[in-house]
C-alpha cells in the first residue's frame, strides 16, 4: 500500500523559486571553480551522464566538463531527449519507454567495456537516476557505481512533474498494477555502490521519495540547492568528485566529519 504522505508534492515556494535558485547555483560555480579544479584527480575510468526528464545531453554538458577535468573519460548518453512525449500518456507507456532506455544503455556500456576493459560509473540526474539504478541492476558487471542527483525513488505523484504532465497530455490515473511496477522498479536491489545526492529544498521532488534505505553500499548525501540547479551546484559537484574517486574495490561511504558535517549532514526524510 502506498503511504498517503508520498502523494504530497514539493513545497510551492521551493517550486516557484526553482529557476532563480538554479541561476544562482550556476553563478556560484565561478568563485568555486578553483576549489573544484583542485580536487583529487581520477583514474581515467569511464563515466556516463544521464539527463533528467525532458533534458538532453546539453543539460549534462557542464557535469561532463568537470568530470573530464577531474581525470575521467566522460560520456553522454546516446538517446537524445529524455522521454518521448507519446510515452507519457499513461504509466504503462512510461515503463515501456524506460525499459527500452535500459536496454539501449546496456548496449552503450558493452561498447565502452569492449574498448576500455573497464566498468563505467553512472551519474543520473532526476529521472536519469532511476535509469541508472535499473541499468546497474541489469548489468552489474558493466557498472562500477551509481551516483544520482535529485532522483524520485518513490511514488511519482510526489513530484511537481506529475500533475503538469497529466494536464498537458490528459493522462489517466495509473492503475494499481502499473503503480506497483513503478515502485518495484524504483526499489530494485543493486549490487554496486549507490550514492544518492538529494536536497530538502528540491522544488520538483518531495523529500519523502528522494532517499534510499541506507546500507553498506547505499548512502544519502544532502546538499542545499534546487532541483534544476543540480547540474551546476558546487556542493553537488564536490560530492560527485569525491564519489567518483573511490577505488573500484575499496569503496567507502562519504565522510561527514568536520566541516563536511555542516554542509552535508542533512538527515533523510522518512515519510
Amino acid at each position: 500500500m502506498l503511504q498517503h504522505v508520498a502523494h504530497r508534492p514539493p513545497r510551492t515556494v521551493y517550486a516557484l523559486l526553482e529557476f532563480a535558485r538554479a541561476v544562482n547555483e550556476l553563478a556560484s560555480l565561478l568563485p568555486a571553480n578553483r576549489w573544484l579544479a583542485q580536487l583529487p584527480g581520477g583514474d581515467g575510468h569511464p563515466v556516463v551522464t544521464l539527463p533528467g526528464f525532458g533534458g538532453a545531453d546539453g543539460s549534462t554538458a557542464l557535469m561532463r566538463r568537470y568530470i573530464t577535468r577531474w581525470g575521467y573519460e566522460a560520456h553522454p548518453w546516446p538517446l537524445g531527449r529524455n522521454m518521448d512525449p507519446a510515452a507519457t500518456r499513461d504509466m504503462s507507456g512510461v515503463l515501456e519507454f524506460m525499459d527500452g532506455v535500459v536496454t539501449a544503455m546496456g548496449e552503450q556500456l558493452h561498447r565502452i567495456h569492449r574498448r576500455t576493459k573497464r566498468r563505467a560509473s553512472l551519474v543520473g540526474w532526476s529521472l536519469g537516476g532511476l535509469y541508472s539504478r535499473q541499468i546497474a541492476a541489469r548489468f552489474p558487471d558493466l557498472v562500477r557505481q551509481v551516483v544520482t542527483l535529485g532522483t524520485p525513488f518513490g511514488d511519482p505523484r510526489a513530484t511537481i512533474v506529475w500533475p503538469i504532465m497529466r494536464r498537458l497530455v490528459d493522462s489517466p490515473e495509473p492503475g494499481l498494477e502499473d503503480m506497483r511496477r513503478w515502485m518495484a522498479m524504483a526499489r530494485v536491489p543493486i549490487e554496486v555502490p549507490l550514492s544518492v545526492i538529494w536536497s530538502r529544498s528540491d522544488g520538483f521532488v518531495h523529500p519523502s521519495i528522494a532517499c534510499q534505505p541506507e546500507g553498506p553500499f547505499t548512502e544519502n548525501i544532502h546538499v542545499c540547492g534546487s532541483h534544476m540547479g543540480f547540474g551546476s551546484n558546487p556542493l553537488a559537484f564536490y560530492v560527485m568528485a569525491d564519489r567518483l574517486s573511490q577505488p573500484e574495490n575499496g569503496w567507502q561511504p562519504f565522510e561527514r566529519s568536520g566541516w563536511r558535517r555542516l554542509l552535508f549532514g542533512g538527515r533523510p526524510v522518512n515519510g
